[in-house]
């Protein structure tokens, strides 16, 4: 199976893999920091190790909400997330292998936020451009 992640940009990998339901990984088997390809189209993933962090914004920071409020988080598991974000290429490598549901990623970028069909819709772009548009349990 495909070990894939969304991303939409370098930097917010690790963040959106700690909530997309990143690949859980075997502790004795893959090493923190380690990299790996399951695949040649599949995304180049890299384990992170079990840990802590604090999430949230200090009360002192600037246009702060208060439901940002500052928090422990404790991962006690490894996990492994895209280095990159993953590509249409990739992603649809995933659906044509059947592990993907590309169907329904297409009719979601046909409707805008309230559900209604986009009348004018321009395809996103191909290729190795980030893919969007892909559901939660896709990630």
């Amino acid at each position: 199976m495909n070990r894939l992640f969304v991303g939409l940009a370098v930097a917010t990998v690790v963040v959106l893999g700690l909530m997309a339901g990143s690949a859980i990984l075997k502790k004795d088997t893959e090493i923190a920091g380690s990299h790996f390809q399951e695949c040649e189209t599949c995304p180049e993933m890299v384990v992170i190790p079990p840990g802590t962090f604090i999430m949230g914004s200090p009360e002192t920071e600037r246009n702060r909400d208060k439901d940002e409020g500052q928090h422990d988080v404790a991962i006690a598991y490894a996990f492994a997330v895209s280095k990159a974000p993953v590509t249409w290429d990739q992603w649809e490598a995933c659906a044509r292998d059947a592990m993907c549901d590309a169907q329904a990623v297409e009719a979601a970028l046909r409707v805008d936020v309230e559900g209604k069909p986009v009348e004018e819709y321009l395809d996103h772009g191909r290729g190795n451009r980030p893919v969007v548009g892909v559901s939660w349990w896709d990630a």
